[in-house]
C-alpha cells in the first residue's frame, strides 16, 4: 500500500511555496508520491481568473521537473467544463485503488471546504494535511473539516509560515519586478515566452 499526497491548487503560477508544501508533507508523513493537481474550478476569494489550463499544467510540469516522487495530474483539466475537487479526488481514488490518499492544503484554503461542491465526497476519500497559512489557524481549518457529516482525520503540517503566493508573483511580474526567488526559473522563462501576467 502506498501513501499518495494530493496537492491541489490553481497554480497560477506555481511558486516555491507550493513546492515546499509538497516537500514538507512528503517528508513528514512518509508519502510515496505527490500528485500536483491543477484545478479547473477556481477557489473562493481569488483575485483573478485563471489563465488557460494548458499553461498552468505546463508550468507545473516545469516546476516539479527536479523533484523525485512528484507528478502532475490532469484529472481536473481539459474536459471543457468545470471539474470539481470531489470529482478529481474520486478519479484519483479509482486510479490508486487500495492506497491511502492525503489532501495537502493550506489552512486559508481548506477553511472554505464546507462551501465546496459535495465536500463530503472529498472527505470520505482522504485524510487532510494542513499547513497554517495567512491568518487562519489549524484549529479553524480543522473546525471547518469537522463540520462535514463524513468524519476523517486532519493532520497539522510542521511548516514555516510562508507568505509567498501566486498573487504576489503575478503582481510582481505585471510590474516588471524580479521573481527569481519566488518561483522556479523554468516557470519564469515560460511566462516570458508566452507573455503571461504582463
Amino acid at each position: 500500500m502506498s501513501r499518495i499526497g494530493i496537492l491541489g491548487g490553481s497554480f497560477n503560477p506555481p511558486t516555491y511555496a507550493h513546492l515546499q508544501l509538497g516537500i514538507f508533507a512528503k517528508d513528514q508523513f512518509f508519502l510515496d508520491k505527490i500528485l500536483v493537481v491543477p484545478c479547473s474550478v477556481f477557489g473562493f476569494y481569488k483575485d483573478s481568473k485563471p489563465i488557460a489550463e494548458f499553461h498552468r499544467y505546463n508550468m507545473c510540469v516545469l516546476a516539479i521537473s527536479s523533484l523525485d516522487g512528484f507528478e502532475v495530474s490532469d484529472v481536473e483539466l481539459f474536459e471543457g467544463r468545470p471539474v470539481f475537487a470531489f470529482e478529481g479526488v474520486g478519479r484519483i481514488k479509482e486510479i490508486y485503488k487500495g492506497n491511502e490518499l492525503f489532501y495537502i492544503t493550506g489552512s486559508d484554503s481548506i477553511v472554505t471546504l464546507p462551501k465546496w461542491k459535495n465536500p463530503e465526497k472529498v472527505a470520505e476519500n482522504v485524510e487532510f494535511i494542513v499547513a497554517e497559512r495567512g491568518d487562519v489557524s489549524f484549529k479553524e481549518a480543522k473546525g471547518a473539516i469537522d463540520t462535514l457529516p463524513v468524519k476523517t482525520d486532519s493532520h497539522k503540517l510542521d511548516y514555516p509560515l510562508n507568505s509567498i503566493s501566486s498573487t504576489l508573483v503575478r503582481k510582481r511580474l505585471n510590474e516588471g519586478l524580479t521573481c527569481n526567488c519566488l518561483t522556479p526559473l523554468s516557470v519564469l522563462e515560460y511566462t516570458r515566452l508566452n507573455g503571461l501576467y504582463v
